[in-house]
């Protein structure tokens, strides 16, 4: 369906959000979105999907833990057995807490609420590097929160800059003797 065939629904910024081509067919008079719209819904939905990724991560090893076996993961997952077995060899990649990066997306996909995020970001044990031993190896993403991810999300637009100079200054507040 193209984004001029989308038409809007009520406004509901939490996660329980339709899509905006998921319409009421009993109203008569559909209204077209807005380009800004469309834009917004479509990073709403890129956050949902990644959150369920990391998700989809965290119950594989959790399965793995409870004896499941790595075929049975695999048969409902719907990845094939190798890849439930190069996840679970990436084991030390995947965190149980949240990530910095989580923590926005999940602002994103309207999960969260913009102060929230914010007493998070401000509150999370960051590093000031990347350990090397837990460095990611194959493209993944490393388990520790840094200024450099902070600085990802601001260029990727995950954080404002007045949010990512909050952080910044409140962090440099933290670091201070």
């Amino acid at each position: 369906m193209s984004t001029a065939q989308k038409t809007r629904t009520q406004p509901n910024p939490g996660a329980d959000q339709p899509a905006l081509h998921e319409t009421d067919v009993s109203d008569p008079a559909p209204i077209q979105p807005t380009e800004a719209e469309v834009w917004a819904d479509l990073q709403r939905q890129r956050a949902v999907r990644e959150l369920a990724d990391l998700g989809i991560r965290r119950d594989i090893l959790l399965l793995s833990d409870l004896g499941v076996s790595q075929r049975r993961i695999a048969l409902h997952v719907g990845l094939s057995q190798a890849e439930i077995s190069r996840r679970l060899a990436r084991r030390t990649l995947t965190e149980t807490r949240p990530s910095p990066r989580e923590i926005m997306l999940r602002r994103r996909a309207g999960m969260t609420s913009d102060r929230q995020m914010l007493h998070e970001l401000i509150h999370f044990p960051y590093t000031v590097r990347l350990p090397e031993d837990l460095s990611a190896h194959d493209g993944a993403a490393t388990i520790l929160g840094t200024a450099r991810q902070l600085m990802e999300a601001f260029h990727e637009g995950l954080l404002d800059e007045r949010e990512y100079e909050e952080v910044r200054r409140a962090l440099a507040q933290h670091a201070a003797p």
